[in-house]
Parts: structure tokens; sequence; C-alpha cells
């Protein structure tokens, strides 16, 4: 008897662990046949980081920032503005690939599959924490529902194994991040956030938030903690390049790449792309209004943002206000400030989906950027490999209705907060 029931306990599980790794295994499947994309990544990033790989192994790793690329297809190719965490993932992936080919060659199928493996990694990874996530508090149904949202969303798929980025790495750590922050466990936060910034530096949204919680919810004494643990992970990270008398070009990649394209939008349909005029152009965001810069304008909107943030989640005290506070961050951050490339609104599906079960207007927000996030995406490539006569007739062609889009979706998010905020609605 009770080994009956027993059994019958373990079906549901069952149904629900082969479900979810017939899902991954699909998700997956999906990837590696879409990742020998070269015409996309002629026109991408990935063809930078098989360079930068190339240049960590025939300059060496501690000294990848002191060289531009001199590769027999490819000359004075900019140097890496990534952080050496990547930087020893990109030798590493030189390293395996140079097993099968030989070094230094790029754009291949097999190039293609090596450079791509760590961004088709971190998307299964994070397929299965949201589902473990969303199951632990809403059950089976919505743990493999928040896994097939996120497993095929369509841009997500896109940008990891057809463009080839990374965001899914360090987007993988910052919803790690947050989950470790509805535990309280702040040490263990302010860790995953350092090693979040490192793989991309877009991560740093979230130290307001991290800082907020741990002077709300801590001891004054676990502040300085997370101060020495911060900077423990940041020295173990980078150490290699620290006891290699290169800790100057380490934190030059950290001051110098922001500001890289002094441009309104760098391709992201967000409200500045309303005055960019297109793609690529000369509206520089050092130009000035009443006096101030725009890039400042931009900075001071986003200050804004923060706040207002900060303020919903004194409001809503609970988890859910956590995660929506979080995902808020992600969506001020790729709307407000200049020089933003149309991929950095990444995170938000990753940090929505945790509460996606609780709201409907959560839902419809995911909905809605993920066709404004896909066709950001898409519509750039296609655009990317036309003349630049060509281009300004592209900006009336769907991109300004799409950024303004964009725009009405953040006013009604910034209200829809509000609601909650002053009602203090959410569980």
């Amino acid at each position: 008897m009770d080994n009956a029931l027993k059994n019958n306990k373990s079906t549901p599980a069952k149904k629900y662990l082969t479900s979810l790794f017939a899902f991954v295994l699909i998700a997956l499947l999906l990837r590696i046949i879409i990742a020998p994309q070269n015409s996309l990544e002629s026109r991408g990033d990935t063809v930078l980081f098989e360079l930068w790989g190339y240049s960590a192994h025939k300059n060496g790793l501690m000294n990848v920032y002191e060289h531009s690329v001199d590769h027999p297809m490819f000359f004075n190719v900019a140097k890496p503005n990534y952080l050496p965490p990547y930087m020893y993932v990109l030798w590493s992936l030189e390293w395996v690939h140079s097993q099968f080919e030989d070094f230094g060659k790029v754009l291949t199928s097999t190039a293609s599959y090596v450079y791509k493996s760590p961004a088709m990694i971190f998307d299964i990874l994070t397929v299965i924490f949201l589902a473990w996530l969303a199951r632990k508090r809403f059950g089976d149904k919505w743990g493999l529902i928040v896994a097939g949202l996120y497993a095929f969303h369509p841009a997500i798929v896109f940008e990891s194994a057809g463009w080839g980025q990374v965001d899914s790495i360090n987007t993988f750590f910052m919803v790690l991040c947050v989950y470790l922050m509805t535990r309280k466990k702040y040490l263990w936060a302010t860790a995953i956030f350092i090693l979040a910034f490192f793989i991309k530096m877009q991560s740093l949204i979230l130290f307001p938030l991290l800082f907020y919680e741990i002077v709300k919810n801590a001891p004054l004494k676990r502040l300085y903690q997370a101060f020495v643990v911060g900077l423990g992970t940041t020295a173990l990270l980078g150490l290699p390049f620290f006891l290699a008398g290169k800790t100057a070009q380490v934190f030059s990649v950290i001051f110098t790449s922001p500001g890289a394209y002094k441009i309104l939008s760098a391709n992201a349909y967000n409200f500045w792309w309303l005055f960019s005029g297109g793609y690529w152009t000369t509206q520089a965001d050092t130009q000035k209004i009443l006096g101030v810069q725009l890039i400042l304008v931009g900075a001071l909107l986003f200050f804004v943002a923060v706040g207002f943030a900060l303020w919903f989640r004194s409001k809503i005290k609970t988890e859910s206000g956590l995660w929506l506070s979080a995902a808020f961050l992600a969506f001020a951050f790729f709307m407000l400030p200049t020089e933003m490339h149309e991929r950095y609104l990444f995170p938000i599906f990753a940090l929505l989906l945790p509460i996606l079960p609780l709201l409907k207007k959560a839902k419809w927000l995911f909905g809605l950027l993920t066709i404004t996030f896909t066709w950001n995406l898409i519509v750039v490539f296609i655009v990317l490999k036309e003349a630049s006569s060509q281009r300004l007739a592209d900006f009336w062609g769907g991109s300004f209705f799409i950024a303004l889009a964009n725009v009405l979706i953040f006013i009604l998010t910034i209200i829809w907060y509000s609601q909650m905020a002053k009602k203090k609605e959410v569980t």
C-alpha cells in the first residue's frame, strides 16, 4: 500500500521531468541547427570573439588588451572590450577550436559551434533554473510553461544561436542574483552580481537594487561584508591580469567601453531612436539641449527611473516586488540612456518569468516586448547589410513606429507599477 502511494506521488514528478527534458533537448537541437549562420556572424560580433580568441593565443592572454588584432583575413580589429572572465573563455574556446581546425580559422561552421556554445549552454541553464523557480511556486504546469517561453523565445534563440552574443550568460547570473536577494543571501548575491558585471557590464543595473536590499533588510555590518566580498570577487576574477601588472588595462576596459558610440541610439528602438534619424547616423549625444549634453539627459532620466524602481520596491515588499523592480530597471536601462544597443533589453524576459503567472499585465508586457525586441534584432541585421544611403529610408519602414510603441509600453508600465505600489496588491 505504501509503495503504491509513493509510486502515485512520483508519477507527476516523472512526467514533469520527462517533459522538461524534452523541452531542453528540442531547444538545444534548435540552437545547434541555427548556429552555423556565417552570413550573420560576418555582420555581427561572433567573428570578433573568434578574432579575440585568436589574439589571446597569438599575443598572449595577459597582453590581449594591448594589441589590436592582426589576422590574415582581418587587420587592425578593435581591441577586446570584454573583461577578464570572458577573455579566459575566449582563450579556452580557441584552444578547443584549434583541435578541430587550423589555428585562427574564422567564419566556419566548426568555429560557430565552438564560439556560440557558451551562450547556448547558458540559455539552457536559464531555462532549467526558471522552470525550477516557477514550479516551486506555481506548480508543474507553470514550470513547463515558463521553460517553454524562454527555451523557444524567438529573440533569445536568434541572439544566442544566430548572432552569437553572450547576453544569456550574464542574464543567468542576474536571475540568480535576484533569486539570492529574495532569499536574503546578500553576500552570495554580491559575489554573483560582480560575476555578472564582469561578463557584461550592463549588469550594473542591479547594483542599486542590491544596495537597497542590503541596507533595508540586513544589519549594517552586512554592507561592509558585502563590500569585502565584492572586492574579493573582483580580485579573484582578474587575478592573473593583476598579478601580471595589467590592472590598468582591465580598469581601462571598464571606464572606456561606455561612451564608445557617442550617438543617440546604437540601433536600440527606444526613446532616443525617435530623434536619431536612423541607423548609425551622426546624431551625437554630445549635442546640447538647454545647455546640457543629451548623454547627461539620458543618464538623469535613468537616475530618476532608478529612484522610481526603489520607491516601488519600498511599497511592494514581497518576493514578486523584487522581481518586478529588477525587470523595470532592465526596461528603463534600454529605454532611457543614450548609446543603447538593440540587444540590451535581453534580461527583462528572464526577470519577468518568475512572476508571470501572478499578473495578467506582466503577461501583456512580456508578449508585447517579445514582438518589439524580436523586430529590433532582426531588422537591424537586415539593414546592416545595406548601403548607408539606403538606411535612412528604413527609419520610416517600421523602426520609428516600433520605437514609438516601446515608448508607449514604457509609459504604461510606469502607470501600472504606480497603481500596484499605491494599492500594494502584489503578493
